[in-house]
């Protein structure tokens, strides 16, 4: 019932909100059960939400004290707010990338699949998001926010292998490869090897 109703918007709900009544005096070893929500439920999670914002924090570090929230930095590009003080990625791969768009209805597998799609990027070290209530409106609205803590950008790996087999033919290998993610700011890699 929680996952029926996380696709429907319903992003406060909890299971804990759900009862389940249940009535043993029908004989003849029957039970009815009646699945309802409990009365004293908070206000919020009764209501459908929806995306207002969606905030995209490209340079986000672990160890920052707090993030400058203001829109004043940020690049509206296709309903998404873009920071990316540092200029490292078109706008464009993020609005391929997202899944939430605002107005949609908030949904679990939309929230999951955004984050899928940035991790599988392998441009960023770690990708972080979280739900607000939108307190500009009077409807109920969410705002997004992503923030993503970039991998450094090139890489150079050495590795050397030595092999003994019985018939006392040895040898040895070596490969180096030298990785650039992101290379267009699209999201592109190239490596060489």
């Amino acid at each position: 019932i929680d996952a029926f109703l996380k696709e429907r918007g319903f992003y406060f709900f909890s299971p804990e909100f759900i009862l389940v009544k249940t009535d043993t005096t029908i004989g003849n070893h029957l039970v009815n059960m009646y699945v309802t929500v409990k009365p004293d439920i908070p206000f919020e999670s009764r209501e459908v939400y929806r995306i207002k914002d969606v905030q995209i924090y490209t340079g986000y570090s672990l160890n920052m004290d707090r993030i400058d929230s203001s829109r004043s930095q940020a690049q509206l590009y296709k309903g998404y707010y873009i920071i990316d003080r540092r200029k490292r990625y078109k706008p464009r791969m993020f609005a391929e990338t997202m899944k939430f768009k605002p107005g949609d209805i908030y949904n679990r597998t939309d929230h999951n699949l955004t984050l899928n799609r940035l991790v599988n990027l392998d441009l960023f070290k770690f990708v972080k998001n979280r739900f607000e209530i939108n307190t500009s409106t009077d409807t109920a609205y969410l705002d997004a926010f992503y923030y993503l803590t970039p991998l450094p950008r090139k890489s150079l790996r050495a590795e050397f292998t030595t092999t003994t087999r019985s018939n006392n033919l040895n040898g040895s290998l070596i490969s180096v490869s030298w990785k650039d993610r992101n290379i267009f700011r699209g999201g592109e890699h190239i490596t060489l090897s």
